[in-house]
């Protein structure tokens, strides 16, 4: 509804009452000039007609605005805010005003009038019994006209706040059931109108966030996507892997890329998690993939270099262990970019050792270095761990993270089970220890264990 149209009431009660102050001019000049009546009469007449186009006016402003509501509830109106906001209380409080003002006056003048009457035909006992009756009857008279149209005032007002109600009501049980194809009108410049502008809002953030929502789901479908569906079957190792991302996408990564001499598995984390890391993720393994076979550390440094050309200058980077698994021997030589070393696990001896190195995370500087560590052969029996730090870092309702030893302490408890029923234990057992509280991280654990056979 645009904003003539808001402004329609107010102009309809001047006009009105424009016209009705114009009658009693007119009519209180004749009254005084023409028939030469006393200045009380054409006064009394004046205040009265004053006081009646007063209501009369408001009754008509009342009226064009329920005209209007009744426009906005067809949907025949725009959703424009108000430019001036007129709150209820000053409404009020301007009627309250007036109204003592008329009745005052009014009540002023039939008392002045009568005691000019009966000081113009003496003080006699009939003269005043008169002149007390007729003071009642008009001042009767005044509260009932009065009393009726405040009555009728507040019958129309009420109306119309309930058309208001009504027409928020709708709008708010469309959006509690998730249509979202619809606005408030804003039909007035009072409170309701603000209620209105702000609930449009709240709808346009609504539909903005599921617009969002839609796209998010889009992109983790794409990003599960990028995941390996299963590991790959390699004679002599068992191997299990799963993600878990605290939003709809996230910056964690894996995967089991064929090489020339056996098979690589990586395991990466971007910078943050959400769609931003997952952009970069999907680049990094794009990179990763692209890259010519070597070395791991030669793998990374190509990789690198082409991540850098993207991020640099944005803070962002990626930290990612590349382990290569030999076919021939089924030893494995490794590389590090920033990120926690892989964890063996002994059974025989019930000890870990860490397969570390050196290297900056990806994209941090374009011309980094990278080591290939290795090759080293595992005992028969031996778990490799490859997990991010969203799962030692995260914390339970006291704060308390964790850790790495609890994290070990998994791995020993469940060792001997398969890969699978490692990976799925190990992470309940987290999701234990966090209970109620939100995943600040996404999470990534690869288990890989080198059987006695081949």
């Amino acid at each position: 509804m645009s904003q003539p149209r808001l402004a329609q009431p107010r102009r309809q009660f001047w006009l009105d009452y424009g016209l009705v102050i114009l009658a009693g001019i007119v009519s209180s000049n004749i009254l005084y000039w023409w028939f030469h009546f006393p200045f009380v009469s054409p006064a009394q007449l004046m205040t009265g007609i004053l006081a009646s186009g007063f209501f009369f006016g408001l009754e008509g402003a009342l009226s064009r605005q329920r005209t209007l509501l009744s426009q906005a509830a067809l949907g025949n109106a725009e959703y424009e805010p108000p430019t001036a906001f007129r709150p209820l209380t000053r409404s009020f409080t301007f009627v309250a005003i007036c109204t003592t003002i008329f009745v005052s006056v009014i009540l002023g003048l039939i008392w002045f009038n009568d005691v000019r009457w009966v000081t113009e035909m003496g003080g006699n006992d009939w003269v005043i019994d008169q002149a007390r009756q007729s003071v009642l009857l008009e001042i009767v008279f005044v509260l009932f006209v009065l009393l009726f149209e405040v009555m009728r005032l507040i019958h129309l007002y009420s109306t119309n706040l309930s058309m208001l109600f009504g027409l928020q009501t709708r709008i708010l049980e469309r959006v509690a059931k998730g249509r979202l194809d619809r606005s408030v009108p804003v039909a007035a410049s009072n409170e309701f109108g603000v209620i209105a502008v702000y609930t449009n809002s709240m709808i346009e953030a609504l539909q903005h966030r599921l617009k969002l929502m839609g796209a998010l789901r889009v992109a983790e479908q794409v990003q599960k996507g990028l995941l390996p569906d299963t590991p790959p079957v390699i004679p002599g190792l068992q191997i299990a892997a799963s993600s878990v991302y605290c939003d709809e996408t996230g910056g964690d990564y894996y995967d089991f890329i064929p090489t020339q001499n056996g098979t690589a598995i990586v395991v990466a984390d971007v910078a943050g998690h959400g769609i931003g890391p997952a952009l970069l993720m999907a680049a990094a393994r794009a990179f990763l993939r692209m890259a010519p076979c070597g070395d791991p550390a030669e793998r990374l440094g190509k990789v690198n270099e082409m991540l850098a050309q993207d991020v640099v200058g944005t803070g962002q980077f990626v930290t990612l262990f590349y382990l290569e698994i030999l076919h021939e021997n089924r030893c494995v030589r490794w590389a590090r970019a920033g990120h926690d070393p892989a964890l063996v696990y002994d059974p025989v001896s019930k000890s870990f050792y860490e397969l570390s190195g050196s290297g900056l995370p990806l994209g941090a500087i374009e011309d980094a270095k990278y080591k290939t560590e290795g090759p080293k052969c595992l005992p028969p029996g031996a778990l490799l761990v490859l997990a991010t730090d969203g799962i030692w870092e995260a914390r339970n309702e006291d704060g308390i993270m964790f850790g790495k030893d609890r994290f070990r302490d998994a791995i020993v408890e469940y060792s001997t089970e398969s890969t699978q029923d490692i990976v799925s234990k190990v992470l309940q057992a987290l999701d234990d220890f966090v209970g109620q509280e939100p995943y600040d991280d996404d999470i990534t654990l690869v288990v890989i264990r080198f059987l006695s056979e081949a």
